[in-house]
């Protein structure tokens, strides 16, 4: 509460002090400065382009379920139209470059794994 009442007195002191700067500049009579600009410096300034903000793009409409599953189907078709497409020698060399992953390095044979060495761990304790 202290802290609040020296907080006002402060400021009550200070805008006071600033009152009276103010009093004794006006009472001294200062001059008014009349500043003249010619029409030519005027003229020959250069003018200030009014910009407008360009307006934001609005953005696109989200498509309806039913664009979106025809976009869906033709996708659908123009893939199944490539493997129809593909030879069986094609099939057989992406095969060989890309082989198949193997039963034990699948998911569930990771899982399986981690799952006996906890028991393992478990049954130790």
């Amino acid at each position: 509460m202290a802290f609040f009442k020296k907080l006002k007195e402060r400021l009550f002191r200070s805008s006071s002090k600033l009152e009276e700067g103010l009093d004794a500049i006006v009472e001294e009579g200062g001059e008014e400065e009349v500043v003249e600009v010619e029409m030519a410096e005027v003229d020959a300034a250069p003018p200030v382009a009014e910009t407008l903000p360009e307006p934001e793009p609005e953005p696109e409409p989200e498509p309806s379920l039913d664009a979106w599953q025809a976009k869906s189907d033709a996708d659908y078709e123009e893939l199944m139209a490539d493997m129809d497409a593909v030879t069986p020698e094609q099939a057989a060399e992406a095969e060989a470059s890309e082989p198949w992953v193997d039963p034990e390095d699948s998911i569930d044979a990771s899982i399986d794994r981690q799952l006996d060495e906890i028991e393992e761990s478990v049954a130790k304790l």
